[in-house]
């Protein structure tokens, strides 16, 4: 009985000396970080870190040298700035990637990195898109070949596996989306997806694109509210509160022992619907006065 009872005290001596803590690493002020962060420290109750990055290198050092001297138990690392610099740099130590489109090529095979990615699965898109815009069920995607024709591919099967027809315009330059745009009109899309082609998302081709879509009367909608800040009719992006909430899953499950490469990397798997409040009210098929109400206006 004593042997157990003095077991007992080390293992509670142990965790009080050695707290399950996380360093909070964002790469800069931003609005959107705010309703993920609130919601991943309502899921993980641990004690907290933070640092701001601000986007400065002289920043990066600073922070490497103190997680590689403070060892914490995770390290969460949010938007891009913040995962390149810092996830190659620290080997040793769990690293929760958030906030970044993707999964930067020299991080993928790092044993010790795991994480959100701050996007939604095709059918999470077109899901949500039956159930609160059913009238958009015909869309147009502008692609190129040399880019992006996997993932143009994958949205129009997707989509059409949903339901909803995904008409493909194919683009070798900018100087091709006129005629592009009048072709996909024709055999009658309702709306333009963005997508994530680099030429059609680029600053030149973003807004060729709005100027396009103006002349035409088609709307754009987007993956990401950012580019509805800048023209785009309304978007269907990922959630960053639930994505702060499944950071927070993450968190939970290396507590209690999971390594990084076991849990490896989720998708956002909730909706924020972001809106133009200048462009929404000319659509020619409107949208819900609820989904409004709870929207994001810009």
């Amino acid at each position: 009985m004593k042997k157990f009872s003095v077991l007992i005290i080390f293992v509670f001596t142990f965790l009080s000396i050695f707290p399950f803590n996380i360093y909070v690493v964002q790469s800069e002020d931003n609005e959107i970080y705010s309703p993920m962060l609130y919601s991943f420290k309502e899921r993980a109750e641990y004690d907290l870190v933070y640092f701001n990055l601000n986007n400065q290198q002289k920043n990066v050092d600073f922070v490497v040298k103190k997680i590689k001297s403070d060892k914490p138990s995770v390290v969460l690392l949010i938007g891009y700035f913040a995962v390149s610099q810092i996830g190659e740099k620290v080997d040793s130590i769990p690293l929760m990637l958030s906030m970044v489109t993707s999964v930067p090529q020299n991080l993928k095979n790092k044993k010790n990195v795991c994480g959100v990615i701050f996007d939604l699965n095709e059918k999470t898109i077109f899901s949500w898109m039956k159930k609160n815009i059913p009238l958009y069920d015909s869309l147009g995607l502008v692609f190129s070949v040399e880019n992006s024709l996997e993932y143009a591919k994958n949205f129009k099967s997707v989509g059409e596996e949903e339901g909803i027809y995904v008409e493909l315009g194919n683009i070798s330059n900018l100087s091709d989306l006129p005629l592009t745009f009048k072709l996909l009109k024709t055999v009658g899309i309702k709306a333009i997806w963005l997508g994530k082609d680099k030429i059609v998302i680029s600053k030149e081709g973003f807004d060729n694109l709005l100027k396009i879509a103006k002349s035409e009367n088609i709307p754009i909608i987007a993956p990401y509210s950012n580019f509805v800040k800048n023209g785009a009719t309304f978007s269907i992006s990922p959630d960053p509160s639930n994505h702060g909430y499944l950071c927070g899953n993450i968190a939970i499950r290396l507590y209690n022992g999971e390594r990084p490469e076991e849990i490896g990397f989720l998708k956002t798997d909730s909706v924020q619907f972001s809106y133009n409040k200048n462009l929404i009210k000319n659509l020619k098929i409107g949208i819900s006065k609820n989904l409004i109400d709870n929207g994001k206006s810009y």
